[in-house]
């Protein structure tokens, strides 16, 4: 089983990377998912937020005030540091748990989807990395199409973020998507090929 990581800054096209193995039949593992998924279910979790950013994060029901933690992690370093602190842990063994999963199902592939791979140290993981980048400007525009950010928190969560520059050095194949879309998939054809030891088409 190849266990393959795609990783992106934001609107870079990571996810639509990620996509287009799975829909090949490999086995995805959605990271931010999971986190997302930890922070609503697990009550250690509420605790360790609860002291870290304030009581007032958690409900009388018990679950996380998502937005209003994004608003306080993403708006210094350090706490963001703090939050992935608590959740990248949990992540990682649950990454794992559905490894041996995986193989144990007969999987051909597995693809590890994190926007954070390198800063979480998940490339130890894994066999091959495969990072999407695009030119920042286009990356604002797909975000802002999103609808769901203004600009400002999109520069800060960048901002956040390990420099591509760094992701380049770090990862085993870099993907460019700056074009449209059939010319992206026209490139993860190639990556595809490429990791399966396959000369190009």
């Amino acid at each position: 089983m190849l266990r393959l990581g795609i990783t992106g800054g934001l609107a870079a096209g990571k996810s639509v990377a990620a996509r287009f193995f799975t829909d090949r039949g490999a086995y995805h593992f959605d990271a931010d998912l999971e986190a997302k998924q930890i922070l609503l279910e697990s009550p250690e979790v509420h605790a360790e937020i609860a002291a870290a950013f304030g009581e007032d994060l958690i409900s009388p029901s018990g679950t996380v005030d998502t937005a209003l933690l994004a608003a306080r992690s993403f708006a210094d370093p350090a706490l963001q540091q703090t939050l992935n602190g608590i959740l990248h842990p949990r992540v990682i063994a649950e990454a794992q748990r559905q490894m041996a999963k995986a193989a144990v199902s007969g999987s051909a592939w597995f693809i590890l989807d994190a926007p954070l791979l390198f800063e979480a140290g998940l490339e130890a993981y894994l066999d091959r990395t495969l990072l999407i980048v695009a030119d920042e400007a286009l990356r604002i525009e797909r975000a802002l199409a999103r609808g769901r950010l203004t600009e400002q928190d999109i520069r800060r969560r960048m901002g956040l973020q390990m420099p591509d520059s760094e992701k380049r050095r770090r990862a085993d194949m870099t993907i460019e998507n700056n074009g449209s879309m059939a010319e992206f998939e026209e490139k993860l054809k190639r990556a595809y090929r490429e990791l399966q030891g396959l000369p190009p088409a």
